[in-house]
């Protein structure tokens, strides 16, 4: 079975949930590895919503498969070989199932696209 999910994300929400709380929102919702990767930067706040955007379209698609959707701390957005980025959520899916994504942000909106779906067929998951 295939299910998708589809978030999109205003960027400035995200960044406003950072400024008022801080480590607190930041530790609920990413890994380390993933503030590294997002920076002091001007692009921190487009990083920081499209991983959020990412996470909660993992969920969507966890949810429209009748699994349990993960916290958001649990689910990482990764870059794979080809420097793409991947989803690696810490719990297993389905078996024989794996997870793939897609991001995308402007100034001010980030979406991420997750779609759990049949192993095999040429994914890079």
């Amino acid at each position: 079975m295939t299910s998708a999910g589809l978030c999109v994300v205003e960027i400035e929400r995200v960044a406003a949930a950072e400024k008022r709380f801080g480590g607190r929102f930041l530790r609920r919702v990413y890994t380390r590895a993933e503030l590294a990767y997002c920076g002091a930067g001007a692009a921190r706040a487009q990083r920081l919503a499209a991983r959020f955007a990412a996470k909660a379209a993992l969920r969507a698609a966890m949810r429209q498969a009748g699994l349990r959707p993960l916290p958001y701390r649990l689910i990482e957005v990764e870059r794979d070989k080809w420097g793409m980025p991947r989803l690696a959520p810490s719990a297993p899916l389905p078996r024989g199932s794996v997870a793939l994504l897609s991001l995308s942000h402007t100034r001010t909106l980030a979406a991420g696209y997750a779609v759990i779906a049949p192993a095999g067929g040429g994914a890079r998951g």
